[in-house]
């Protein structure tokens, strides 16, 4: 639901997320388990203020472990000329199977390389482009898992370059899910990005390494057709521990359908 001013310089968007679920473990050598769980609790406050350039949004979230804690809490600023500016927490554009929300996957949940090479919500400031078929974002941030956190407990920086090419008959809304459904139409998009963190901190778990600075670069094409779609992605990372200047590369890919 939400709430709206007659002269429509004012909107509140109110929505929530609740994923409930059971899991049963069974590993080798270890008592088999069971158990119910909230993976996802939310409530998601968004719309404009002034006036429809003026956008914000707010998403505080209750954890699996209990607790409280928030997602994205951003404002930003429209320009009217395809051009955007936003800064405060959000969640970062440099993996695709990261950027499209968990409650527009195709599966329960997102995947392992998901897990080991997304950014995820981290604080700082974001400037996009966009236009029919083209879409730049260009983050300055905290870097990977860099949200409710103090500015400089450690100091640290990452930057996230990511550019999108649109195809077909589809609007870059419809491609904000990975599911399609009969009757849609037909639509291609294909996204490049590039990372660069560094932390004069201690090391911190990305890309399947302890490293306290990374460089990295991700490959995707999602494709929509009628009631069907295809995503797939590559993404690669260089990661280093300052102090002993070990270097691991990681590398990970995905392809799902439905």
């Amino acid at each position: 639901g939400y709430f709206k001013s007659a002269d429509g310089n004012w909107k509140l968007q109110i929505n929530g997320q609740l994923q409930a679920r059971w899991l049963y473990n069974k590993a080798v050598g270890k008592l088999s388990n069971s158990g119910f769980e909230l993976r996802r609790t939310k409530i998601k406050l968004s719309g404009h203020i002034f006036d429809p350039s003026w956008t914000f949004k707010i998403t505080p979230t209750w954890s699996r472990n209990g607790g409280t804690a928030t997602e994205d809490a951003w404002i930003g600023k429209s320009f009217g000329n395809g051009a955007w500016l936003k800064i405060g927490q959000f969640n970062s554009k440099f993996l695709r199977e990261n950027s499209v929300s968990s409650s527009a996957q195709l599966a329960a949940e997102r995947s392992m390389v998901n897990n080991a090479f997304a950014y995820g919500w981290t604080q700082g400031l974001e400037i996009g482009w966009k236009n029919e078929d083209t879409r730049v974002y260009v983050e300055y941030t905290d870097g990977p898992d860099g949200s409710n956190s103090q500015a400089l407990n450690p100091s640290s920086e990452g930057l996230v370059i990511r550019g999108e090419l649109l195809l077909g008959e589809l609007d870059w809304k419809e491609f904000a899910s990975f599911t399609s459904s009969r009757g849609s139409k037909s639509g291609i998009l294909l996204g490049i990005a590039h990372e660069n963190y560094d932390s004069s901190g201690d090391t911190i778990q990305y890309g399947n390494a302890n490293i306290n600075e990374s460089n990295g670069l991700t490959l995707d094409a999602s494709v929509r057709g009628d009631g069907w779609n295809i995503f797939a992605y590559t993404v690669e990372t260089t990661g280093e521990v300052k102090a002993t200047g070990v270097t691991q590369a990681s590398s990970g890919w995905l392809v799902q359908g439905g």
